[in-house]
């Protein structure tokens, strides 16, 4: 209740206070109400998580919906007076003495069918347990459990091929009215049906069923199966010199914050309608890196966190459907499908490929604004586009359609050092002092996550793991594997600063946005 309370008197507080005229005031006072509301998530979050009663869920999970579109709020207030997604919160910190913390790793979505599922089992095994009576009677309550289980599955097994019969009785009845009819008649039904799909080829999406397109996106590979990737598996350290930065600065993010941003503008609005509904509305969202900084995966962490399907709209894909027709169709096609199955994460991988080069990929760049103001408030579709090389892309379009954008930058130190330990392990190999950690991290400087992935994948082979016992693991294995990949150096890193990357007229063209709402200016 305190937090409830909390909560309405800084909206009240908020509405009711003029406009401060120093932006540092401003300032200080949305960022020390953001530290404060990430806490109370946290709290929410943690009450939220193990309860069962479904009238206390819903109390709290309406309290957690409504912190999560105040987060919102107030970070798009902190966005339009920087003029940056990243924001100096070393002075908060210290002055409420907090240490920084993120969103939860989870999605809305994805709380109310795991949590829901997992308590109530617990609570099967737990009545079990009592009824049994001793502790060494539990494989007696298991097997109990699994009688249960065949059974409700015969259950559902004689159902299913009950409706099996119906219907293939109702096809029968049907078919033998069809042959009762004169051949007229017959002629007459087909010459409707062809004047139809000859008169309107293309919107005849309208005649089908969502399985039908479903299937046929599955096929096209248009709809793509998401990996199971949780966004707390983007591992990334908070750099030791983001406390001493200045406010008023326009930094680099760091991997945290990136995961933070993903958070906020990615799986909350998508994994909850209310959210999605009341807080600033987002369409779409850009990320901009390096090759393998991890931009594909954190599409897919969006998709794990909010339970989403995943399109594809990649500039290889949209080949196969060549021309206006085509396009419109597709356009048409994943429209629909997403919004009936909703949350949808609709992604364009090289996505600045459409605006350089390619008629087909310009028509496709023509086509997306019109795609984003067919969605509605409460359409829960993002368009995410990845790009490596935005700098090839006509900036204007480029900027107008990608409400968000944010730079996913290469690892750090911390990172790099994390990464390292983490992959090795996880591949099989064993830490020895003959391996140098430090050594590693400071010698992969400038290389990418993915470089990193692919020399221990490239030295742990499973002859190497068989040798492990005789012969341990050395520094020189990893540096000789790294040293056949290019790093990212300086100056691409700096042609992806923001700064550099779009130009300063983009101001006075945002007014003038396509998308039914002011795009908020990036980094």
């Amino acid at each position: 209740c305190s937090l409830l309370l909390s909560c309405q008197a800084d909206r009240k507080f908020s509405s009711s206070q003029p406009a401060l005229a120093d932006p540092e005031q401003v300032m200080k006072m949305l960022a020390t109400a953001y530290v404060q509301y990430l806490a109370i998530l946290r709290k929410l979050d943690e009450a939220h998580a193990p309860l069962i009663h479904q009238q206390k869920r819903a109390a709290v999970r309406h309290a957690l919906d409504g912190v999560m579109g105040r987060i919102l709020e107030i970070k798009g207030e902190m966005v339009a007076l920087e003029k940056s997604e990243c924001h100096s919160m070393a002075a908060i910190l210290m002055e409420l003495q907090r240490v920084p913390v993120g969103l939860p790793p989870r999605g809305a979505g994805s709380w109310e069918r795991w949590v829901l599922f997992g308590g109530l089992l617990f609570v099967i095994l737990d009545l079990f347990a009592a009824s049994l009576g001793s502790p060494g009677n539990f494989q007696e309550g298991i097997r109990v459990i699994q009688v249960a289980e065949r059974a409700r599955q015969g259950r559902a097994r004689a159902a299913f091929m009950r409706r099996i019969y119906l219907e293939e009785k109702r096809q029968s009845k049907k078919q033998e009215q069809t042959m009762a009819k004169s051949p007229d008649d017959a002629a007459t039904c087909i010459q409707k049906v062809s004047f139809l799909c000859s008169s309107n080829s293309v919107m005849s999406l309208a005649c089908r069923t969502i399985d039908s397109l479903y299937q046929q996106l599955a096929e096209e590979r248009l709809l793509i199966q998401v990996k199971n990737v949780n966004l707390s598996d983007y591992m990334g350290k908070v750099p030791l010199l983001d406390l001493l930065r200045e406010t008023g600065a326009q930094p680099l993010p760091s991997i945290p914050e990136v995961r933070q941003l993903v958070a906020l503008y990615g799986i909350l609005p998508l994994g909850s309608q209310t959210v999605h509904e009341n807080a600033p509305l987002v369409k779409s969202l850009l990320l901009a890196g390096p090759a393998g900084v991890g931009k594909k995966m954190l599409v897919h962490a969006i998709c794990t966190e909010a339970g989403a399907n995943l399109f594809s709209l990649t500039p290889s894909n949209t080949g196969k459907y060549p021309g206006k027709d085509g396009l419109i169709m597709v356009l048409h096609m994943i429209l629909k499908v997403g919004k009936e199955l909703q949350p949808s994460v609709v992604w364009i991988g090289d996505t600045e490929r459409i605006y350089s080069k390619g008629v087909n990929f310009k028509r496709l760049a023509r086509l997306l604004p019109q795609f984003l103001r067919a969605l509605k408030p409460k359409d829960r579709v993002l368009l995410v586009g990845t790009t490596r090389r935005p700098f090839d892309a006509n900036p204007g379009p480029f900027c107008k359609v990608y409400q968000k954008i944010i730079l996913v930058p290469k690892p750090d130190y911390l990172t790099r050092f994390a990464l390292w330990k983490h992959y090795i392990l996880q591949c099989g190999g064993v830490l020895t002092k003959l391996l140098n950690l430090n050594c590693l991290a400071q010698v992969s400087d400038g290389f990418t996550q993915g470089h990193v992935v692919d020399v221990v994948h490239t030295v742990l082979t499973e002859l190497r793991l068989l040798q492990m016992a005789r012969k341990p693991l050395r520094t020189a294995e990893f540096v000789t594997s790294l040293a056949r990949h290019d790093p990212v150096y300086n100056e691409e890193e700096e042609a992806f600063q923001v700064n550099s990357l779009f130009p300063v007229f983009l101001e006075e063209e945002t007014a003038a946005a396509p998308l039914g709402n002011p795009v908020e200016k990036p980094c």
